[in-house]
Order: structure tokens, then C-alpha cells, then sequence
């Protein structure tokens, strides 16, 4: 029996130990949406999935749906905040709450493309000279506009001019003007979301 092999860009949000050298790995994958799959062997220093499969990293992975679960087979070089950022952890930080918003909110397989575009988009902002200013902007903007676009905030006319602009370009001065309001609205979300 011969089996389909998926070829999918992904975020790995994170992984976990799975018996000896096994892990299990979050993935948010642009067609697929959040899923979770095994990889066996990958904590072993001779395999080849090893350095692709770095958490809070982007890559491109090869997958095969089991009966169960999904299996990883393969990942290209990923491109890793880990080893970006090692020595400044705030982008770290940043992009590891986002990564658990989206395993809070989404909770089946689906396209979820919105989001993937998004969290591309804070990715690779995350990549500029950024002020402790304007990484709290960044986190959130992407946070309502992840809340949004899964359907559990309401977009405000106040919030329109910053969510129609690029994250790589948004003015931290703005969105700090409105940090209290959003911050109010994206805890009701989140509370109203009862996930």
C-alpha cells in the first residue's frame, strides 16, 4: 500500500519527547492548517531531520498521514529564530506566545491560511532592528488580527488603520495609543472564545 506524501511550508511552534528518540512536533502548516506529527529517530545524533526541525523555526517538511497520525519523513533547512535570536530573547518570547495562541485557538486540521499569513508576517518583521516599543506593537497587532480572522474579535473602526498595513511597517506609536482598548478586547476574545 503505497501512501500520499504531503510537501508543506510550516512553522514548527513546538516539539515534545516521544519515548527515546522520538519526538512529537506542532506544526502550522500554510494547507494544512495545526497538526500534529511523529518523527521517529529524531533526537538520534546520525539523523537527517534533526537540524530541520529546530522549535520557533520555518520550514518546508515532507509528511504521510497514517491511520492515527501523521508521520515526518523529511524537512528541508529551516530557518530558525532559535539561532537568530539565542542571545535576545524578547523576539523569542514573542513568537513562542503566538505559537501557543495558535494551539490554544485552533483546535482541528484545516486551512487556516489567514492565520498562516500572518504569522509569516511577524516572522519575518521579527527579523528587523526592533525597539521593545515596537515588538509590543507587533504582538498586538498579530494577536487581534489572529483573533480576528478566526472569527473571535471584532474589528473596530479605532483598530482599521493598523490592520491594513504590514506588520513590517506598523508605527508603534499608534498602537500603543490604543494598547489599553485592545488589550481589553483581545482578553474578552480570548474569554469569550471559552478555549
Amino acid at each position: 500500500m503505497s501512501y500520499h506524501r504531503y510537501e508543506n511550508e510550516c512553522f514548527v511552534l513546538s516539539s515534545a519527547p516521544e519515548k527515546e528518540a522520538n519526538r512529537t512536533y506542532a506544526l502550522f502548516s500554510k494547507d494544512l492548517g495545526l497538526i500534529y506529527a511523529k518523527a521517529q529517530g529524531v533526537s538520534m545524533p546520525s539523523s537527517k531531520l534533526r537540524g530541520s526541525l529546530e522549535p520557533i523555526a520555518k520550514t518546508k517538511v515532507s509528511l504521510i498521514k497514517g491511520k492515527e497520525v501523521w508521520r515526518l519523513v523529511g524537512a528541508e533547512e529551516s530557518i530558525s529564530l532559535w539561532q537568530q535570536f539565542k542571545n535576545n530573547r524578547e523576539e523569542l518570547f514573542l513568537f513562542t506566545r503566538l505559537s501557543n495562541l495558535i494551539k490554544r485557538m485552533i483546535v482541528s486540521e484545516e486551512n487556516h491560511l489567514g492565520v498562516y499569513q500572518i504569522l509569516e508576517e511577524c516572522f519575518e518583521a521579527l527579523f528587523l532592528k526592533n525597539t521593545a516599543e515596537k515588538l509590543t506593537a507587533l504582538e498586538l497587532v498579530a494577536v487581534s488580527r489572529i483573533l480576528h480572522n478566526l472569527g473571535y474579535l471584532t474589528l473596530k473602526e479605532e483598530y482599521k488603520p493598523f490592520f491594513n498595513v504590514s506588520l513590517k511597517e506598523i508605527e508603534s506609536e499608534i498602537i500603543l495609543n490604543k494598547k489599553k482598548d485592545l488589550i481589553i478586547d483581545i482578553n474578552r476574545a480570548l474569554k469569550e472564545s471559552h478555549l
